[in-house]
């Protein structure tokens, strides 16, 4: 009984500072996106009074085309690169390889502004039916390549621990850049749109600039450009999986958009962009800060024992089902309100798609943690598998939700879609890699989910 006792101590005082460290993380990150996400919600209550659905339906376009199109250039640097610079933390070597991280974000950035400019044409036909929003794209080539720059420094700011750094960005780009969006809405209104998607970018872009980056108290070194592609091949091969995997996730939510703007009109998309935006972006800010913490303290636990990462995976889960689903309770009780106050009246019918959609949350989180187990372990090929899939139902689903119920239907894909993705998930890290998550933890994501989704019902529809 002593040994038992005393291993559980071990767990606790282990645990502690764990969750110490995700708080500081969710606090450091989680204001500064707070802030940035104020900036947004500003921003688009702009752009739904003098623009109406259809700015909406054209900002959430263009952002998913740049989304999508960054993922396929940036070759998934942003994640693979976490974990191969903490790999050198300590080392001389970490600062030549976070310059190399840094030169690949310049040449993919490049690489992927020029493939967005040769395909404006294409994408504005398949998005809009014509040529005329060409000019729109070929604009936001300028945001696939600041989106690059971004992700590099992002990701050798997170694997040196200055987390500090991404916030202070984050907040920078943020606060300029809806200051000089608002001019930009109101006198080019729906002509402004792209441009205010390349002028966040450049403003987090340049608060990168200064001061210089540093890492381990070091300036990054000059690297060749032979150089660069010889030490990234190792980062490119894990990149080119991941780049797909996202390529998958940005191209069906592309795809959904394009079909739904073209079956259900840009009032249609409008409404089904601002849930979006509410239900999963907004939600998503809680996920992203907690990943810049969670991701590189789980890069180093991946081998030996599989209860070491179980451990985490069920203790990062628990963390995030307390804060997220008290949250998303409160944002359905108030889902008209919320829709109308960051909006306008006319979205207030998006209410019902956004809080089921949201509703997900939990299976969101217990997949999302699981997942990152994947990609810890450098199994590039399992996870562009289990993305792919992900992605094909994502989509069947959307269209089939949107023809049979409309919104409300979209919104009931979203938690079918989240647990298929999690019983996917759970199974091949299972199988893979032995991980046992304890059944608490999926027991907790599933009720919790019911609950939400009754109260979604209950609160939009009874």
């Amino acid at each position: 009984m002593g040994e038992v006792d005393g291993h559980h101590a071990g767990r606790r005082h282990s645990v502690k500072p764990v969750t110490r460290g995700v708080l500081r993380a969710l606090g450091l990150l989680g204001s500064a996106q707070g802030v940035a996400m104020l900036c947004s919600l500003i921003r688009n209550k702009l752009i739904a009074l003098w623009i109406g659905p259809a700015g909406i339906a054209l900002a959430g376009i263009l952002n998913s085309a740049v989304e999508m199109t960054g993922a396929l250039a940036q070759q998934g640097i942003r994640t693979s690169a976490v974990g191969d610079v903490a790999a050198t933390a300590g080392t001389p070597r970490m600062a030549r390889m976070a310059a190399v991280v840094n030169n690949c974000g310049l040449i993919v950035g490049l690489a992927g502004a020029v493939t967005m400019l040769l395909l404006a044409p294409a994408l504005s036909r398949l998005s809009f039916g014509s040529y005329s929003y060409s000019w729109a794209f070929v604009v936001v080539s300028l945001a696939v390549a600041l989106n690059a720059f971004i992700a590099s420094r992002e990701a050798i700011a997170q694997a040196g621990g200055t987390l500090g750094r991404i916030a202070a960005a984050s907040l920078t780009g943020s606060v300029a850049g809806l200051a000089l969006a608002v001019p930009l809405i109101y006198f080019l209104r729906l002509q402004g749109i792209a441009w205010i998607i390349v002028v966040y970018s450049a403003t987090t872009a340049a608060a990168y600039l200064w001061p210089p980056l540093r890492i381990d108290g070091r300036r990054l070194p000059r690297i060749s450009l032979r150089d660069t592609l010889r030490e990234s091949s190792r980062l490119l091969r894990l990149g080119i999986w991941l780049t797909l995997s996202s390529a998958v996730d940005r191209g069906a939510s592309y795809l959904f958009m394009s079909w739904l703007n073209s079956y259900g009109g840009d009032i249609a998309t409008g409404l089904y962009q601002s849930g979006y935006i509410v239900a999963v972006r907004y939600v998503g800010v809680l996920f992203s800060a907690i990943a810049m913490e969670f991701y590189p303290r789980l890069s180093t636990r991946v081998n030996g024992s599989p209860r070491h990462p179980a451990l985490l995976i069920a203790h990062e889960t628990g963390v995030v089902l307390r804060i997220a689903v008290p949250a998303v309770a409160l944002l359905i009780l108030l889902s008209r309100y919320v829709m109308t106050l960051l909006y306008s009246g006319d979205f207030a019918e998006a209410a019902t798609f956004m809080s089921l959609a949201a509703a997900a949350t939990p299976l969101r989180a217990l997949s999302w943690c699981t997942a990152f187990l994947i990609i810890a372990r450098g199994d590039g090929r399992a996870y562009l598998a289990v993305e792919l899939a992900s992605g094909i139902i994502c989509l069947a689903l959307s269209v089939a939700g949107y023809l049979c119920l409309g919104l409300n239907g979209v919104g009931i894909s979203f938690i079918i879609w989240y647990l298929l993705y999690s019983l996917l998930v759970v199974t091949v890290t299972r199988r893979q890699y032995g991980l046992r998550l304890p059944h608490r933890t999926v027991t907790t994501a599933l009720i919790a989910t019911a609950g939400l989704t009754i109260l979604a019902f209950i609160v939009n529809i009874g």
